[in-house]
């Protein structure tokens, strides 16, 4: 339910109070979800991530960390945006975004040397319905 999605939330980042989202306790369902949540006092991001980890697998830096909180901050007026997340220092820090030419590709596995449109005009000019029925015709008996 949504209420226990946002008793997720709020476990993960702290309850909303006045003092971390001003004018929250004027929501409309602020009196159902306060609750029905407890007090989670203070944001358990840093305890999700390591400073290191025993297998040497990957972890988030407390730069990480910052940009992950500012990105998760419950008052949406304090958020940060996306042109400010950009900007962030996490993303100048080891190892460092590759080129986009270096990235790897994945393909469909859906070749198509038609325009959506087009497949859909033919589809319907058969009678059919398609997406995926659009060549059940084939396959009745």
């Amino acid at each position: 339910s949504e209420l226990e999605q946002l008793d997720k939330i709020f476990m993960l980042l702290g309850s909303p109070t006045e003092e971390n989202w001003p004018g929250v306790s004027k929501l409309k369902l602020f009196s159902k979800f306060e609750r029905s949540t407890g007090k989670q006092k203070r944001s358990m991001l840093d305890s999700l991530f390591p400073r290191s980890t025993v297998t040497g697998g990957p972890y988030l830096s407390p730069v990480g960390v910052d940009l992950l909180g500012k990105m998760l901050t419950l008052d949406p007026a304090t958020r940060i945006t996306a042109a400010e997340a950009l900007k962030h220092p996490w993303f100048d820090e080891f190892p460092f975004p590759k080129p986009k030419d270096e990235m790897p590709k994945f393909h469909s596995i859906y070749k198509s040397s038609q325009p959506k449109e087009q497949k859909e005009e033919e589809s319907h000019s058969r009678g059919g319905h398609g997406g995926l029925f659009a060549h059940a015709n084939k396959f009745q008996m």
